[in-house]
């Protein structure tokens, strides 16, 4: 449901084919496959409240002389998890950037929080590449208690 053509969804095990070791891999993220798009939306909603908001590109359109044609608010489509649940996460992902994984996104004088990953990309080994491609990102968010800002950083590593 964004600005931008193209959209894709996420890949998910359809429910009915759920077995028991993919209960465990969904756990951590494995067997899933979600859009940079998706992702920040998840995160938003882990850091901000537990509001789900609907993601859009632009903010507002103006014509030529500066006359706001269109503006587009925010709106919250869902509320997946309590606000207490949210402010915990804040502090464990601010704890992952002071503490953990995630320390050379430490800026000095900002609190910072974020979660690094890594994901094996499917059907990609080979004889040159033995160990296949690799996800790596980092999804960081600013102020830590009370996010203004969000990055989301991916490289795709490989032969």
């Amino acid at each position: 449901g964004i600005d931008l053509p193209g959209e894709s969804g996420g890949i998910l095990i359809g429910s009915r084919y759920v077995k028991r070791v993919d209960l465990a891999r969904i756990g951590f993220g494995q067997s899933v496959a979600v859009t940079p798009i998706q992702l920040v939306m998840a995160c938003n909603a882990a850091i901000n409240g537990g509001k789900l908001m609907k993601p859009y590109i632009v903010a507002e359109v103006r014509d030529e002389f500066g006359q706001t044609l269109q503006r587009f608010t925010p709106k919250v489509v869902a509320t997946p998890i309590r606000p207490e649940t949210s402010e915990t996460l804040r502090g464990l992902l601010e704890a992952v950037v002071s503490e953990g994984g995630g320390k050379n996104a430490q800026v000095d004088g900002f609190r910072i929080g974020g979660k690094t990953g890594t994901a094996d990309k499917a059907n990609t080994k080979t004889a040159n590449n033995p160990k296949g491609d690799v996800v790596v990102s980092f999804l960081c968010f600013a102020p830590a208690d009370d996010p203004q800002i969000q990055a989301a950083v991916a490289l795709l590593l490989g032969a």
